[in-house]
């Protein structure tokens, strides 16, 4: 068996636990509350950071501002320069969260067939 650097050793680790949090959420789907999603967003997002190189210090930092001012969870969605932050906030803490973190809003609703946009 070839070896492979410590940071490959790292990724393969930490993208197996990634996956297994996402399989865990998916037979939980129908039946799970929203803070127990967020639970799984954090320790995704948690592990994302220990990879290095999925993030660094702005998003890290939007992440952290983000759930100090309410929000219970965040995925980062895309990449690069198109990235786009999904959150998961109390209604009460979401004018704060838009404003401490430097966001733009965007609304949404869950559709039974998936994604639709259209601009508003």
């Amino acid at each position: 068996m070839t070896s492979r650097p410590a940071a490959m050793w790292r990724f393969t680790s930490h993208s197996d636990r990634i996956k297994a949090l996402a399989d865990e959420v998916a037979e939980q789907i129908n039946d799970i509350s929203v803070e127990h999603l967020a639970q799984y967003l954090n320790a995704t997002w948690e592990l994302k950071r220990e990879i290095g190189s999925v993030t660094n210090p702005v998003l890290n930092r939007q992440y952290a501002v983000a759930i100090a001012n309410g929000a219970l969870g965040g995925k980062l969605c895309g990449a690069g320069a198109g990235g786009c932050w999904f959150f998961l906030v109390p209604p009460e803490s979401r004018r704060n969260v838009v404003k401490e973190v430097g966001l733009c809003e965007i609304p949404f609703q869950i559709a039974e067939k998936g994604v639709e946009s259209w601009e508003l």
